[in-house]
């Protein structure tokens, strides 16, 4: 019997793994209070009767983990430099997506806010100093109430956009779906410089698409759960690409738009500048090229802010996120244990000085690893600074959101993977954390529980386990080394790319 190519091969099983998670959605995903699901007979079933929603959850875990499994199967072949080049992985992305455009957002609600804050600019305020709850009905909109009194931290660009969508789509629902196709355009752009970016330092370029494009977190929460960081991630991605190729304006204005999109990707600029320096600069004369982007990127964002109407209140705004309280974030975590630990021994309240003090510390350290990546930056190419700094700003920031991790992966995909665990511990980390959603898909519980929410972390995690040692090719890319070098330098010349982009 003739074997299906390999694009259907790999493209079917992930698409109606993808197909199966958006019936999940029709459970889980969050609809807005006002949204009557009566009107639809099928909506009904599955999310007022007890039967429903645990088809729902059973779907949610069963998609899931079909597109885990169908991300470690495409991988092996890639990795094995089967015959799939990126125009073939381009067509499997496009397969795996397609069944997530229009369903309910799942593993959060962001596009709802989205919606309330582009209602805030309809109605002239702004949203750097007025939270959700300014917007008359704004809770039947599906906000999460923890967000009702606080500012939005994104930029200008992402309020433009809200406030466009609102205008055009009108309804929190379908705002919700075009938000998500804005993040699917921000994945097309990743599409497009992920193998750009890789074959510029020497990786191969398939190999680099699989593992940051394809990757099951991307799916999950940029494509169903909406997130601008998508967008973010791409226009940073295109703002290194032409930076690599030496051409100052566009990377200014691309970095420009990912900082007008989410002001955290200011944390790749000075990097993105590195790669435009001539080599050999004196430490004081990078710090000058330092401070000239910085200057570079934020006029425009300023500008966006200031036609707009809302200023630069994004500034004032950045502290938003720390509002939340999640086990992911270590220095949160340490905090609260030292708040627990106080509460055992009778001395309450020490819970919020903890996590205060604690989050400052770890910031205070985050900040000075960067300044080190960025004053002494010999032996290493920029991006690979830039993936260093994120990793710094993420792991000791005050709140981690599994999106968060997706704004260094593409990095790592394209500067390639060091040692043959690094491969190892990513697609275990990729793993962890479709358990940590699968767990919760509904994202409306309390973030302190969400970890402790046993049964569905049991449920999830057996699956995922089940997935990784299904097989010997799944166990290949768990817990075996042979297919790391696809994603080093593997002759001369790629090895010579890549030393290219080393600084001296």
């Amino acid at each position: 019997m003739r074997r299906p190519p390999l694009v259907v091969a790999h493209g079917v099983p992930g698409a109606i793994g993808a197909a199966v998670l958006a019936i999940g959605s029709l459970a889980l995903g969050w609809l807005p209070p006002l949204f009557n699901v009566d009107r639809i007979a099928v909506l009904a079933l599955l999310r007022t009767t007890v039967v429903g929603e645990s088809l729902g959850r059973l779907a949610v875990l069963v998609g899931g983990a079909l597109v885990l499994q169908s991300w470690l199967l495409l991988g092996t072949d890639v990795l094995r430099r089967r015959a799939l080049a990126v125009p073939d992985l381009q067509r499997i992305l496009a397969m795996w997506l397609l069944p997530t455009l229009l369903v309910p957002p799942l593993f959060s609600r962001d596009t709802y806010s989205y919606f309330v804050q582009g209602r805030l600019m309809q109605l002239g305020l702004n949203p750097y100093t007025h939270g959700a709850a300014a917007v008359p009905g704004w809770f039947t909109a599906g906000v999460d109430p923890m967000w009702a009194e606080t500012p939005t931290p994104y930029g200008p660009l992402s309020l433009a956009l809200q406030r466009l969508v609102v205008m055009v789509a009108g309804t929190p629902y379908w705002s919700a779906v075009c938000f998500r196709l804005t993040a699917v355009a921000g994945i097309a752009l990743m599409a497009v410089m992920v193998p750009r970016l890789a074959r510029q330092h020497g990786i191969d370029p398939a190999s680099a698409f699989w593992l940051a494009a394809m990757n099951p977190l991307v799916l999950l929460h940029f494509s169903f759960g909406g997130h601008n960081d998508a967008l973010m991630v791409g226009c940073m991605l295109a703002g290194f690409e032409a930076a690599v190729r030496r051409r100052p304006l566009p990377s200014i204005l691309w970095f420009a738009a990912a900082v007008a999109v989410k002001p955290i990707a200011l944390v790749a600029v000075p990097f993105a500048a590195l790669a435009l320096m001539p080599a050999g600069w004196h430490w004081l004369r990078r710090i000058g090229g330092y401070a000239v982007a910085g200057v570079a990127v934020l006029a425009p964002v300023v500008v966006v802010g200031a036609v707009m109407g809302v200023g630069a209140g994004w500034v004032q705004a950045l502290t938003t996120p720390g509002s939340v309280r999640t086990w992911l974030s270590p220095a949160t975590a340490v905090g609260m244990t030292i708040g627990l630990a106080g509460d055992v021994v009778g001395n309450r309240g020490l819970d919020a000085i903890a996590v205060s003090v604690v989050r400052l510390l770890a910031m205070l350290v985050a900040v000075a690893l960067c300044s080190v990546l960025l004053l002494r930056p010999n032996g290493r190419s920029p991006m690979r600074g830039a993936l260093l700094a994120f990793t710094a700003i993420v792991g000791l920031g005050p709140v981690v959101q599994p999106w968060y991790l997706l704004w260094a992966l593409p990095i790592v995909a394209v500067t390639g993977m060091h040692r043959p665990w690094h491969l190892r511990a990513t697609v275990i980390g990729t793993a962890g954390f479709v358990i940590y959603a699968l767990a919760e898909p509904t994202a409306t519980a309390d973030s302190h529980l969400t970890l402790f929410d046993s049964l569905g972390m049991v449920l999830a995690g057996a699956t995922v386990l089940l997935v990784l040692l299904a097989s010997p090719r799944e166990r290949a890319l768990a817990i075996g080394d042979q297919f790391a070098a696809g994603l080093t330098p593997l002759d001369d010349d790629a090895r010579g790319r890549a030393a290219e982009r080393i600084v001296r």
